[in-house]
């Protein structure tokens, strides 16, 4: 059964994100989401259909019924970051309507935020250089495994390999790195090309440790369809086909499991990047850490994954991974890959 859409004053509002910031397909769905979310609570509130609800719905949307929401959200005991994004969707959302003149006045304005700034003081979960170590020698090894699983893990597991790697190694979020495509690495010059979000592309350097992997995965991927040509997907599946991001988190998180990092996700090897470049030694000269730096910054605060890029890279412009290449706009046609999100399949599909 279709999904029913928002009222057009926010597809409206939807396209204009789309339009103005060139979000991603997968921003904007969780805007969706979001404001399906509020949707279906106000449908109820004034007793009528989703498909029903219209201008004058979010026209008698006043403050009284904002406080309600965000009760709504507090009786779901959700942590205070989860309600935090769908109050920015909804009252972004809100905004631009009465801005736009399609509703009165914003009812959301001025309304205590849930968060207040407490997000930044928790830190990001990420991998010891152990961890890390483990997590790599684990997608090698079969060890537990069943003799069914053995045989499916031996056609993945460089596959595997290479795609945790460029996780660790290069810090790309699991969509920038699953819509890579094979002309977007150059092997002889030692870069790798992403485009990320908002169309940004940016040019990065490519460890020696993913480039060998990527070396070996194009080498021995034994699935009926391998990238050959530049604008061919650089991911397959065994059934053919290119790997899609839910499946490629799928793949990850199973090693993450089999490796005693359950808490870990796909995102947290980007973290572990990321922690490197901004409490570690530069990245760019990639070599080890300052014992005075180590001493200042604490315990744990420095993760020595091994150095994260080659030295092609002239310089760093912050402490995000994107920031450790050149980033640039630019236009490219996304690849024909389902991006919605749908219940996850087994850690041992049938292929994958």
């Amino acid at each position: 059964m279709p999904e029913v859409p928002p009222p057009e004053p926010m597809e409206q509002y939807l396209e204009s994100k789309r339009v103005e910031r060139r979000l991603s397909r997968s921003s904007l769905q969780e805007y969706r989401r979001d404001l399906l979310d509020f949707c279906r609570w106000l449908a109820q509130r004034r007793r009528k259909s989703l498909d029903k609800l219209g201008p004058e719905d979010m026209a008698a949307v006043d403050r009284d019924l904002a406080r309600k929401w965000l009760a709504y959200l507090d009786d779901r005991e959700l942590a205070q970051t989860t309600r935090a994004r769908p109050l920015s969707s909804v009252h972004g959302c809100f905004r631009w309507l009465a801005a736009e003149g399609i509703i009165p006045r914003d009812p959301f304005a001025r309304l205590d935020r849930p968060i207040a700034g407490e997000r930044h003081k928790r830190l990001p979960m990420y991998l010891s250089e152990s961890e890390a170590e483990r997590l790599l020698q684990t997608v090698l090894s079969d060890e537990g495994l069943t003799p069914r699983q053995k045989a499916h893990h031996a056609r993945l597991k460089e596959r595997d390999y290479a795609l945790i790697t460029l996780l660790l190694y290069q810090g790309l979020r699991i969509s920038e790195a699953v819509n890579l495509r094979l002309g977007d690495m150059d092997f002889e010059e030692g870069t790798l090309r992403v485009v990320g979000k908002g169309d940004k592309e940016r040019l990065l350097s490519l460890h020696r440790r993913t480039q060998e992997a990527l070396q070996q995965y194009l080498q021995t991927w034994p699935g009926p369809r391998r990238p050959k040509a530049p604008q061919d997907p650089l991911w397959w599946t065994l059934t053919g086909q290119p790997l899609t991001k839910n499946a490629a988190q799928v793949a990850v998180k199973r090693h993450l499991t089999r490796a005693g990092l359950r808490r870990a996700s796909a995102h947290k090897l980007r973290h572990t990047f990321g922690t490197r470049l901004a409490g570690g030694p530069s990245p760019v000269a990639g070599g080890s850490v300052d014992p005075d730096t180590e001493a200042r910054a604490g315990p744990g605060a420095v993760n020595r994954v091994p150095s994260t890029t080659s030295g092609r890279v002239s310089s760093n412009r912050g402490l995000r991974p994107e920031c450790a290449g050149r980033g640039t706009r630019r236009s490219r046609p996304p690849p024909g890959r389902a991006a919605g999100k749908s219940s996850p399949p087994r850690l041992w599909p049938a292929v994958a």
